[in-house]
Formats: structure tokens, C-alpha cells, sequence
């Protein structure tokens, strides 16, 4: 569940951008996943990057939150859903986010589409 550490400085600063770093693999007609969205401050950054982000995170109020401060991000679908028991069929995101949470590696794989089909 969500807490304060989070919210850290050492952890919530300017210092290192992730979208200089990561942006070169998004593509204009992904379908992607962010895992443990939270607020989706991260994701609302380079959700203009893709055609559509689905964002989850198992805490309804983080949800509840995101919804109201993402309004203005029509392509970010927001959803309450366990990383461990993903909703979703079997290879159906070109690229899945998880920015310091727990998630499982096999269902990860199996909502990924083959790499040979995102490019």
C-alpha cells in the first residue's frame, strides 16, 4: 500500500529526468500499462507519446485521486487492479511502466505483446 516514504525528496526530485531516458521506446500506437500509478504524475508526462496508457494501482483512493487530477489526459484510462492478478488478456500492451513497485515479472510478460510486434 501507498506511504509517505514515497513522497521523499530523495526519491521525489528533479534531479534525474526518466522520460530523457525511456522516451526513445514509446512509439505513437503503443498501447502501454503503468503498474502502481498512483497519482500518475509520472505517466501524465509522456502519455502524449502513445495512443493509449492504462494506469492501475491496488489503493481505490490513489485512483479516486488520479482521476480527478489526470481530467485533462483523455488517452490515460485509470483502473483499481492487483499487479500480481492483471485484468488484462495475454499480449495486450507494447510497453509496461512500474515506477518503484511490486509487481509480478510473469504477468508482466504475459500482457506484453511479442517484441518482434512492437516495432
Amino acid at each position: 500500500m501507498y506511504n509517505s516514504t514515497y513522497d521523499r525528496k530523495e526519491i521525489r526530485n528533479d534531479s534525474y529526468n526518466v522520460f530523457e531516458y525511456i522516451g526513445k521506446y514509446y512509439k505513437s500506437h503503443f498501447l502501454c500499462l503503468d503498474l502502481g500509478c498512483g497519482s500518475c504524475r509520472k505517466i501524465s508526462q509522456i502519455s502524449n507519446k502513445v495512443k493509449l496508457y492504462y494506469a492501475v494501482d491496488f489503493n481505490s483512493q490513489r485512483i479516486a485521486d488520479a482521476l480527478e487530477i489526470n481530467e485533462e489526459y483523455p488517452n490515460i484510462i485509470l483502473g483499481v487492479a492487483d499487479n500480481f492478478y492483471l485484468p488484462f488478456k495475454k499480449e495486450s500492451f507494447n510497453l509496461v511502466s512500474s515506477f518503484m513497485t511490486k509487481h509480478s515479472v510473469m504477468e508482466v510478460n504475459r500482457v506484453l505483446k511479442d517484441r518482434k510486434s512492437v516495432v
